[in-house]
């Protein structure tokens, strides 16, 4: 095995390398975009990042709405059932390595005594194996890591 997985093998006095396979990573983070005092609207970006080298194939991201909130609406198609906001990308609509996309989500604040809202999104389907996530809906087995822009989704760590 060499360093980073691949294999070396001598064929005939020549050292065949066969490299690692191209790696599957997609990455989400989630940030306030705007709160409207006056209107109670609350809106989220949820941006998914292809860090891997091979297209992302179909996947689905999930939204779980914070209690004291209420969806309004959501971009890209997203539908709202018990609670959940939800987005089906399609492979026809797969992000190619490096590529992103942001969904929307704006919800209205009906209780601001419930606050501090924590309104937490994860990737709940893959049609790959992404190598440093699980999805699911458990959003305690993926680690949360609190930003406050999208745009520091850099560089996968597979």
């Amino acid at each position: 095995m060499l360093p980073h997985g691949g294999l070396s093998a001598y064929v005939s006095g020549f050292c065949l390398t066969i490299p690692d396979p191209p790696s599957y990573d997609l990455a989400l983070a989630k940030v306030v975009s705007g709160y409207d005092a006056s209107t109670g609207l609350a809106t989220y970006q949820i941006t998914v990042v292809n860090q891997g080298a091979v297209p992302s194939g179909a996947f689905t991201v999930t939204d779980e709405i914070p209690a004291g909130t209420s969806f309004e609406s959501a971009s890209d198609g997203g539908t709202s059932v018990a609670g959940v906001v939800t987005w089906n990308v399609s492979a026809v609509d797969q992000l190619v390595p490096g590529a992103s996309v942001t969904l929307q989500s704006v919800l209205r604040v009906d209780d601001p005594a419930a606050s501090p809202f924590t309104n937490t999104a994860e990737i709940s389907a893959d049609s790959g194996d992404d190598c440093d996530s699980t999805p699911d809906l458990d959003l305690t087995d993926d680690g949360l890591v609190d930003i406050t822009d999208a745009s520091l989704l850099t560089g996968g760590s597979c």
